[in-house]
């Protein structure tokens, strides 16, 4: 995580879901802070910037050690450079083959001469004026998003519902596949007539920036799907119906 220095910064707000990937040297805002992702992992920062990865398995480049395979320290002060397109690619080029030797010198952090900025700052004008329209523009934003976040309730609502509708009409004949966690319904592998495989992947969820595999259990083998119960993007809780299922018919 990186602490701006400068009282001027800017203000986002994180994915929601996050992304399943993010490449390695990606820098992203979540709120007042920044931060660097030290290698390619899922992430919900909103992305400002690319430099390159922060972090050697092997400790084997310059600026890595087998026992510091990381790059940042506590407190280290981190600038910033605009390079091209074709500057970057050359860098993580030079990068992954080794060869890439990053510009670190030596430098004091003064802790109380950046407390002093940052109380200044609660009293310049410049600064007051700053915040205030950075106030503003998050409240407008915040608007927009209740807004879209109303019509995403509806639609899941309505999908909830026809959910709940078909489980009214569990009978014998009925197999039902539950959600195992609290999780956003990522992707759906399955149709509505499609017949149903032991261990076969039906749904994927999102979870703590994690994909979670759902897998039919053993009595849903040569069943049919009735019902679709979830729609993708809604959000669900551990034992929700994800899939309502016709068992075949004995002969």
């Amino acid at each position: 995580m990186f602490f701006p220095l400068d009282p001027k910064s800017l203000t986002c707000q994180k994915y929601n879901p996050t992304r399943v990937s993010t490449p390695g040297g990606t820098i992203g805002y979540g709120g007042s802070l920044m931060a660097g992702y030290s290698i390619a992992a899922p992430g919900g920062y909103m992305i400002a910037a690319r430099t390159l990865e922060m972090w050697d398995t092997f400790g084997t480049k310059p600026g890595f050690t087998a026992e510091k395979p990381w790059l940042l320290r506590p407190f280290d002060k981190v600038r910033f450079f605009k390079v091209t397109i074709e500057e970057y690619d050359s860098m993580a080029r030079d990068y992954f083959a080794g060869r890439y030797r990053w510009q670190i010198s030596p430098s004091t952090f003064d802790f109380q001469k950046t407390v002093k900025v940052m109380d200044r700052a609660q009293t310049d004008p410049d600064i007051i004026e700053f915040k205030r329209r950075q106030r503003e523009a998050s409240e407008e934003q915040e608007a927009v998003e209740n807004m879209l976040y109303a019509e995403w309730a509806t639609e899941a609502g309505s999908s909830e519902a026809v959910g709940e509708e078909q489980l009214a009409t569990e009978d014998d004949n009925t197999v039902i596949i539950p959600s195992p966690m609290a999780a956003s319904l990522w992707k759906i592998e399955i149709k509505e007539g499609d017949i149903i495989e032991e261990g076969q992947v039906v749904a994927v969820l999102e979870a703590m920036k994690m994909e979670v595999k759902v897998l039919a259990p053993k009595e849903a083998k040569g069943c049919q799907v009735r019902k679709i119960a979830r729609g993708t993007q809604t959000v669900v809780n551990a034992g929700d119906a994800l899939f309502i299922l016709s068992k075949p018919d004995e002969k």
